[in-house]
């Protein structure tokens, strides 16, 4: 009977809060009877705050979509900015003889680290090779002495 009484008091509360007329609005135990005219009223309120909640969303969805492509095009700005200013150093340097050399040089640089970045993978495949034979060895002298114990 408690519960009852609270949610009859919660919807006079709600009534009291839309400014509806007590004349025109009948509680019963389990229903509310209304007017014509008062749920039209109602339901014109009801989408008055949805449109007005919906536009808030639709603009805070908004500023957030905006504010990471701005982020974004700032980050390909300072980018864009680095490329620039290294090509601009690039072309300033392109003629001098010190830089030709160091671009002759380069390459040959990068290819004695290849070799022996080469020679230590040999090397390497060279121990795991003596590595495997003699795990094999060791495994098939087991076999063997299985097979004697077995036939004993």
């Amino acid at each position: 009977m408690l519960n009852v009484f609270l949610s009859l008091q919660a919807v006079e509360e709600l009534f009291q809060l839309l400014d509806l007329e007590k004349k025109s609005i009948v509680m019963g135990r389990s229903q509310v009877f209304m007017k014509s005219g008062v749920l039209s009223r109602l339901e014109k309120q009801r989408e008055k705050m949805i449109s007005q909640n919906m536009i808030l969303f639709q603009a805070a969805c908004r500023g957030f979509l905006c504010r990471q492509k701005f982020k974004k095009t700032k980050i390909q700005m300072v980018a864009l900015k680095c490329i620039q200013k290294n090509i601009r150093k690039y072309y300033c340097i392109q003629d001098w003889l010190w830089w030709q050399l160091m671009c002759h040089i380069r390459p040959s640089l990068s290819v004695h680290v290849d070799e022996s970045k080469f020679r230590e993978k040999v090397e390497e495949i060279i121990t795991l090779s003596t590595k495997l034979n003699k795990s094999e060895k060791s495994r098939n002298e087991l076999r063997q002495n299985v097979d004697l114990l077995e036939s004993k």
